[in-house]
C-alpha cells in the first residue's frame, strides 16, 4: 500500500500516538536507571567523548533533536560531541560512521530518508544499512507542514490547490532537499490534485525558511519543528500538517486528510545507529542512555516544543520500522516521479 494514498488509512504509515505514550510511561524510570548498569548487560563505559554524526545542517530538526539528546546522554556517559556532516542525501556522514571503529564511541543519526527512502531514490549507496550498522534506538517522529507566503492570500489547502489549478506552472514550492519527506509529500499532493508547480530544493531547513520569508518560493513543506518560528512570526501562513492527526503545537492546523484528501499521511522519524560489530554491552548502554534522555523532565518538554514525538524502546524497533516502510516509500517515489537529478 502507498503512504498517503492507500484506501485503508490504518494500513499505511503507522500511527505513532497512543502506543508511544504507553512506551513513554513504561520507560519513565530510565532517567534514574541510566546512571547505573542494567542486568550486567549495559555496564560498558566510554573511555573518551562520544561522537554523534548528524547528516543534516545546523539548525535543522535532526540537529536540534540530537543536541538535546546529547545533553541528556552526557549526564550518564560523559561529553557528546555533535558533528554536522550534511550532503549526499545523508550518505557522506553515514559513510564516516560505517568506517569508524566499532567501539561504541561513534554514533550516527539516521532518519526516514537514509533508512527507507534512499534505497528507492539513489539505488546504489556506499554502504548497506542492515550489514554496516547496528541499531541503537528509534527516537521519535515529527510531522511536516505545508506553508504559504502571506501574499498568496489563501487560508486553506483547498484554496491553494484551486489557485494552483487556475495558474499552472506559475508557482513554486520549496523543500529542504530532493528525496526529503517535504519533497515527497508535495509531490504526492501534486499527483493527487493535478496541480502544476515547480520544485525548488534547498540545502536544508534554515535555507528553505529564509527563502519562503523572502518569497523566493511561495509554498514550502518541511518538518513542523523547522517551521515553528516562521509560523509564530506571521511571516508564513500554515495550511495543513501531513500526519494522521493534528499536531499538539498547532491544533488549529488541519491534516491534509481533513482538508479533502482522505488517507494522506506522511511522517518523518529518526534514530541512532553505530558501526556494525559494536559490542552488545555498548549498544545496550547507549540505548539505555538515549531512552533516558527522551524522558528527562527538563528535556522532554523541549523536545515537545520541537514537535518531536518521542518513542523510547529497544534497538531493533528502528530497523523493524525501516523494513516496514521501505516498500511504501519505494512505491511513493515511483508514483510521484521524484528524481535525484
Amino acid at each position: 500500500m502507498l503512504a498517503g494514498a492507500c484506501g485503508d488509512a490504518q494500513r499505511c504509515l503507522p500511527v505513532h500516538g497512543e502506543s508511544r505514550r504507553r512506551d513513554l510511561l513504561a520507560l519513565a524510570g530510565l532517567s534514574v536507571l541510566a546512571d547505573r548498569p542494567a542486568h550486567g548487560k549495559a555496564d560498558w563505559t566510554p573511555s573518551r567523548p562520544l561522537r554523534l554524526v548528524v547528516t543534516s545542517v545546523a539548525g535543522s530538526t535532526p540537529d536540534l533533536v540530537c543536541r538535546l539528546l546529547g545533553e541528556g546522554m552526557r549526564r550518564s556517559l560523559g561529553p557528546v560531541v555533535i558533528e554536522n556532516r550534511p550532503g549526499g542525501f545523508g550518505t557522506i556522514g553515514l559513510s564516516e560512521v560505517a568506517r569508524a571503529p566499532p567501539d561504541g564511541h561513534t554514533l550516527g543519526y539516521v532518519n526516514v530518508v537514509t533508512m527507507a527512502i534512499n534505497d528507492a531514490m539513489l539505488g546504489r549507496q556506499p554502504y548497506v544499512v542492515e550489514r554496516d550498522f547496528t541499531p541503537v534506538a528509534l527516537l521519535g517522529f515529527v510531522q511536516n507542514a505545508i506553508l504559504v507566503h502571506p501574499s498568496l492570500a489563501v487560508a486553506t489547502l483547498a484554496q491553494l490547490v484551486a489557485r494552483l489549478r487556475d495558474a499552472p506552472g506559475r508557482f513554486a514550492y520549496g523543500s529542504p532537499g530532493i528525496g526529503t519527506t517535504g519533497h515527497l509529500a508535495m509531490e504526492r499532493l501534486r499527483s493527487l490534485t493535478g496541480a502544476d508547480l515547480l520544485h525548488v530544493p534547498y540545502r536544508g531547513s534554515p535555507q528553505l525558511v529564509e527563502a519562503l520569508r523572502q518569497r523566493e518560493v511561495e509554498i514550502a513543506c518541511d518538518n513542523l519543528s523547522s517551521l515553528e518560528a516562521i509560523l509564530h512570526s506571521g511571516d508564513a501562513q500554515g495550511l495543513a500538517v501531513t500526519g494522521p492527526q493534528r499536531a499538539p503545537l498547532f491544533p488549529d492546523l488541519p491534516t491534509v486528510a481533513e482538508s479533502g484528501w482522505p488517507g494522506f499521511r506522511i511522517t518523518s522519524w529518526g534514530g541512532l545507529v553505530v558501526p556494525a560489530g559494536t559490542p552488545p554491552d555498548a549498544v545496550a548502554r547507549l540505548n539505555l542512555a538515549a531512552n533516558a534522555a527522551l524522558v528527562m523532565p527538563d528535556l522532554a518538554p523541549r523536545l515537545a516544543r520541537l514537535a518531536f514525538e518521542t518513542s523510547p524502546g529497544p534497538p531493533q524497533a528502528l530497523f523493524e520500522l525501516a523494513a516496514r516502510e521501505k516498500p511504501i516509500w519505494a512505491e511513493l517515489v515511483r508514483r510521484s516521479g521524484a528524481r535525484t537529478d
